[in-house]
């Protein structure tokens, strides 16, 4: 009897630690479960994260291009219209050089020539047309010259002339150098069309080169003879030539 007892005894103890023990191994599986789930939450928000941020980066790429176009579209519309201005400019003053050089056709002489360049108009005097070798004081020829010249100009408008004095590489007694004869013919020059033609000083500027822009070398009497010379630049002022009635008109007729 007792050993049956003790048989049913230890029956009985063995379900319950096998129950015990069933149900330590479940909580340790669940915990388990539990840990491994978040583990799972934790790299599922991770991933979010990261593409979410993946995500702003695209669109922020997208709009820095949208940007980055827009402003090229812009830059190239301006420079279009900045080419087209420049364009538009250089044409509008070779035609008014090319007009002034018919207007000063007169002065293509053997003493005087007359020629475009650089968008400008150059006219050339010789230094025997209006001065003594050595002086600044206007000659006969001289002072008629430019009586002829100021006469023509009246009816110029929107133009600034600059007068330049140039000298060969001798220097006339007692200087080392032409600066001061350069200059001082120049401004001989201005002063006769202002105070003798009535010519408005508004327009004129006076300018020596002495010896340091001739247009040819200095190596014989005939070269030194071209180097002595008075220039008259006559240069459009493309402002005014702008605002003028008579270019909003030639626009105005273009549309």
């Amino acid at each position: 009897m007792k050993s049956t007892n003790y048989v049913i005894q230890t029956f009985l103890l063995s379900i319950f630690a096998a129950t015990i023990l069933s149900s330590c191994v479940s909580e340790k599986k669940f915990a388990t479960a539990q840990i491994d789930a978040q583990m799972e939450i934790d790299r599922l928000r991770e991933d979010s994260t990261r593409l979410f941020n993946e995500l702003m980066a695209v669109t922020n790429e997208n709009m820095n291009l949208r940007r980055d176009k827009t402003m090229l579209v812009q830059e190239s519309l301006e420079t279009s219209a900045e080419l087209a201005l420049k364009d538009g400019q250089l044409q509008m003053r070779q035609r008014a050089v090319e007009e002034l050089a018919r207007v000063f056709e007169e002065f293509d002489t053997e003493y005087t020539d007359v020629e475009p360049e650089n968008g400008e108009l150059l006219i050339t005097m010789k230094e025997s047309f209006l001065f003594e070798k050595g002086s600044a004081n206007l000659n006969s020829e001289g002072k008629e010259a430019l009586k002829h010249f100021a006469a023509v100009l009246e009816g110029v408008q929107n133009v600034e002339v600059a007068v330049e004095g140039h000298t060969d590489s001798s220097p006339i007694k007692g200087e080392e150098d032409n600066w001061d004869l350069s200059v001082d013919r120049s401004i001989e020059v201005v002063e006769m069309l202002v105070d003798s033609y009535g010519v408005d000083p508004k327009i004129l500027v006076a300018a020596g080169k002495s010896k340091y822009d001739p247009v040819a070398p200095n190596s014989d009497k005939e070269n030194m003879a071209m180097n002595r010379r008075v220039e008259f630049r006559i240069i459009p002022r493309l402002d005014d030539l702008i605002e003028s009635h008579e270019y909003i008109e030639t626009v105005q007729g273009r549309r």
